[in-house]
């Protein structure tokens, strides 16, 4: 249903807010997310056209909580957009090009 879409954002500039230090993981790795979390990132690679990737997954978590921290620290309302399976570096490399 649309209520249980996520909302997307494409002004949102959250990534800027995640650590340089965040690094890419082993690809061997397998982790485990909640059922909330690897379903907010199956709808997300759908309305964005992504495939899904393990390892995309696990960049996404890291955003998709660090997103949930700062609305509950702050009470702002953040929106994943289509850089949310990006790291930090990848994002900044992203605009120097």
């Amino acid at each position: 249903s649309e209520m249980s879409r996520p909302r997307m954002n494409y002004g949102s500039s959250y990534l800027n807010e995640l650590s340089n230090q965040q690094q890419h993981p082993a690809p061997d790795e397998r982790p485990e997310f909640p059922d909330r979390i690897q379903e907010a990132y199956r709808d997300w690679c759908e309305y964005y056209g992504k495939s899904y990737d393990v390892i995309r997954l696990r960049i996404f978590a890291a955003n998709f909580l660090a997103v949930e921290k700062y609305h509950r620290e702050t009470g702002v309302s953040l929106i994943l957009n289509e850089l949310a399976d990006m790291t930090a570096d990848e994002y900044q490399q992203r605009n120097m090009d």
